[in-house]
């Protein structure tokens, strides 16, 4: 993984596509998610990467930082895994999981059976 992340091309951020929100589990609780789209991929189905966290999901810097990754929040603990796959046109997918961050519900255990399905 590592030197998966070390020959990483500069990915334009600007250019990323950004959404988050919140995804409904079956028993109804709502877990925080942030997807990140890579700049060239268009319309067209890409490879997607889960990304499971318990902290950290990601962080929003206020102005003047925020334009250090082009507006958009920093996985602050994944940065650069992030940009690496988003750059060999993977989409990622990051979500809090249950009872941790913006995330409700609450952690029976780590990576539940409900979370893993």
């Amino acid at each position: 993984v590592r030197r998966f992340a070390e020959h990483i091309r500069e990915v334009d951020m600007s250019r990323v596509q950004y959404r988050n929100g919140y995804l409904a589990m079956s028993d109804g609780c709502r877990l925080a998610v942030d997807v990140w789209l890579p700049p060239y991929g268009g319309n067209d189905r890409v490879p997607a990467v889960l990304h499971q966290a318990r902290y950290y999901r990601s962080i929003r810097l206020w102005w003047p930082f925020s334009r250090l990754n082009g507006g958009k929040p920093i996985a602050s603990l994944s940065d650069r895994y992030f940009k690496a796959m988003l750059c060999r046109g993977m989409a990622v997918v990051s979500v809090d999981s249950r009872g941790t961050g913006a995330s409700f519900g609450i952690q029976h255990t780590p990576w539940g059976q409900r979370e893993t399905q």
